[in-house]
């Protein structure tokens, strides 16, 4: 399957394949019940997450843009309110209705901080993976995720991501990601996993 780079003229589009993604998924179900606010908020929040990966990593796609993979390389996987504000993170989050824009903040609060304890050393940092629901099942997620890891292993560095659903968890680790972290966001019954390629948290 061809994999390339995404072009900044590409972006809504982009954006619209990863809101296509994600409105169905139970967590965006549960935080933004409203099908049409899930769209607008969701739309602002993958436009955000592009230009940010855009301007300080790759994002990856397919020639008819069936999914989008964004990697941020090693040296640029700090959170950095600078860089959130120059994509137009806080523009995207006004989208959000008041109860799931503190979820997702809550959630941000928790995940960020454990990256770099986690794994301090230079690493890639998967931020968003996300396929077309008529795309999904035919290998497109794999395809967008092999070169980075490929390169990571030639490096010898990790590839790090944190998924949210059991389902999203069970796909990495078929695909030779481990869990380094599980827990739960306080208050908002949400689990999360943290997980990378590599080796495991006893032996980082």
């Amino acid at each position: 399957m061809e994999v390339q780079r995404l072009e900044s003229r590409q972006r809504s589009e982009a954006a619209e394949t990863l809101t296509r993604a994600f409105h169905v998924d139970p967590i965006y179900e549960r935080i933004i019940p409203d099908p049409d606010e899930r769209e607008r908020a969701l739309s602002r929040l993958w436009r955000a997450v592009l230009k940010y990966g855009l301007l300080y990593g790759e994002v990856l796609t397919t020639p008819d843009l069936a999914g989008i993979a964004s990697w941020l390389p090693p040296g640029e996987t700090g959170a950095s309110l600078t860089r959130a504000v120059r994509a137009g993170m806080p523009f995207a989050l006004s989208a959000f209705p008041a109860g799931a824009r503190r979820t997702f903040l809550a959630v941000l609060e928790r995940l960020d901080p454990l990256q770099a304890e986690l794994v301090p050393e230079p690493h890639w940092y998967l931020a968003v993976l996300g396929v077309r629901p008529d795309a999904q099942g035919r290998g497109v997620g794999s395809a967008l995720m092999a070169p980075v890891v490929e390169r990571a292993e030639v490096a010898g560095v990790r590839c790090y991501l944190e998924a949210i659903t059991e389902e999203n968890a069970a796909f990495y680790a078929r695909r030779g990601f481990e869990v380094i972290e599980e827990g739960e966001i306080a208050g908002e019954r949400i689990t999360y996993w943290v997980m990378t390629t590599g080796c495991r948290k006893d032996q980082a």
